[in-house]
């Protein structure tokens, strides 16, 4: 019970203040294997939660003046600052040693995905196919791929687009969310979404295409604006490069589009995206979401 509070208020912590790292959950996870007392015998659990965020952001700098200060933690969570501190100094000696997270720190968790020739050679046949012109036929082919390979996705966008076609919605949005929920037992089994899936891999391309439509799937069908948020700003933390157009996305959300839908017809130009004026927008905007997307704009302007 204790854990699963601290992970839930962690987690909410790193969603608003830490650009959805998931390292804070990390350490606790590794406190749960190692030092389950810690956990266990925490009287306050609000006060190891502050302690792993304020050891976090200690670690990776981001405290000190105009940072995330201790007290800025402590209100947050609750407890008093002197508390936090005397806390993360019992702490680090459980993340010290050959044996702490030093290591785990120091290189990115990276995911790549298996080959899937044979369903994927299957879904190159069907978009070459006559089925796609006809709804009902093109749902039994693609049903067919899923059944051979579950966890290649491709097949539920496509379902996904074709149920809408006919106007079942329900089977729609219950077929890109069985997806979703396979594709993140494959890439988060512990619930920990990992550093990097990077499109650069073919293998990971479903995978990315699969998250992407999934959150504009809850913006723009279930009205779950926060949930599409935070599964865009995974993507952009996984894939920096944004092959996707997650970057787009967030900040389209964040201006108060209604749909994707709607975004996309603002730039689209006989059937493609009218870059120049898209960028344009970007620029304008994306400052005014810093809090959101300001990482992503200094990183990419370190590239240049």
């Amino acid at each position: 019970m204790k854990y699963s509070t601290i992970k839930t208020k962690l987690r909410k912590f790193s969603f608003e203040h830490l650009k959805v790292s998931e390292e804070p959950i990390r350490m606790l996870e590794y406190l749960q294997a190692e030092y389950p007392e810690v956990i266990g015998q925490a009287r306050n659990p609000d006060l190891l939660a502050a302690a792993l965020a304020y050891l976090y952001v200690k670690k990776e700098g981001l405290g000190g003046r105009g940072g995330i200060t201790v007290k800025k933690i402590g209100e947050y969570f609750g407890v008093g600052p002197a508390g936090i501190t005397q806390k993360v100094f019992d702490l680090e000696s459980c993340f010290d040693g050959d044996d702490g997270l030093e290591d785990e720190f120091e290189s990115l968790a990276e995911f790549v995905d298996s080959d899937r020739f044979e369903a994927n050679g299957a879904y190159w046949d069907f978009l070459e196919s006559e089925a796609t012109a006809d709804p009902k036929k093109a749902i039994a082919s693609l049903e067919k791929i899923v059944t051979m390979d579950p966890d290649f996705y491709d097949p539920y966008i496509s379902l996904y687009e074709y149920y809408l076609q006919i106007g079942d919605t329900k089977r729609a949005v219950e077929t890109l969310k069985t997806g979703y929920e396979r594709a993140m037992k494959r890439i988060a089994p512990h619930g920990v979404f990992p550093d990097r899936i990077m499109w650069y891999h073919l293998e990971n391309r479903h995978i990315i295409r699969l998250l992407f439509n999934v959150a504009t799937m809850m913006w723009t069908t279930m009205g779950e604006k926060l949930e599409a948020l935070k599964i865009l700003m995974q993507l952009l933390h996984a894939n920096p490069e944004d092959n996707i157009g997650a970057r787009y996305a967030i900040v389209a959300l964040l201006e108060g589009y209604a749909t994707y839908e709607d975004f996309e017809k603002k730039f689209e130009k006989d059937g493609f995206w009218d870059t120049v004026l898209l960028n344009t927008w970007f620029e304008a905007h994306a400052p005014k979401h810093k809090a959101f997307i300001g990482w992503w704009l200094e990183w990419i302007a370190e590239q240049m």
